[in-house]
């Protein structure tokens, strides 16, 4: 099987078909990248869970979601740091 690239900025607006194992080449072995990747990924995966959880107002929800999204800007923030120093 022959190893793909996966180039997460075009991911977006691509039809994209996996099959089979991931292989991800990162440029200059740059593996913070990784890291912001997670993040983000863990921040999408608590705004899932926020959305579907029982809240007994939603002042509480909004506040909640209000904290992910700020969290979210400030890690664009980082990567846009990151990659334009």
């Amino acid at each position: 099987m022959n190893p793909i690239q996966l180039h997460l900025s075009n991911l977006n607006n691509s039809k994209v078909r996996i099959e089979g194992g991931i292989q991800i080449n990162i440029p200059n072995s740059d593996f913070r990248l990784v890291d912001y990747l997670l993040q983000c990924m863990e921040i999408n995966r608590r705004l899932i869970v926020t959305i579907h959880a029982d809240w007994e107002n939603e002042e509480d929800l909004y506040t909640e979601i209000h904290h992910l999204i700020e969290q979210q800007k400030l890690l664009e923030v980082q990567v846009a740091d990151h990659l334009n120093p």
